[in-house]
């Protein structure tokens, strides 16, 4: 029986330095700038949930990057106070 490499977790003592804390993501945009995955770990919901509230409330993005998840990018000045809040809290 062989066992496939990419199944077998992996020890923390042998994380590589440059790998996020579990759980939390690493920061990837500039100071005022938030994208989903972070709003979405600042508000303990999905990233899916970000996405319909944020078509819901018409918040305005900034950028929308190329590439297959085509992440967007939002100015923390624009977004509701509940949420910029969140933000402010997981920093």
């Amino acid at each position: 029986m062989t066992v496939d490499p990419f199944l077998i977790p992996i020890p923390a003592s042998e994380m590589q330095m440059s790998d996020p804390p579990p759980g939390r993501p690493a920061r990837r945009w500039g100071p005022g700038l938030a994208g989903r995955i972070e709003i979405a770990v600042a508000l303990d919901c999905s990233e899916a949930a970000v996405r319909a509230r944020a078509r819901r409330e018409g918040w305005p993005r900034i950028a929308r990057l190329a590439g297959p998840r085509g992440e967007t990018v939002y100015r923390a000045i624009d977004l509701p106070a509940d949420v910029r809040a969140a933000l402010e809290g997981s920093r």
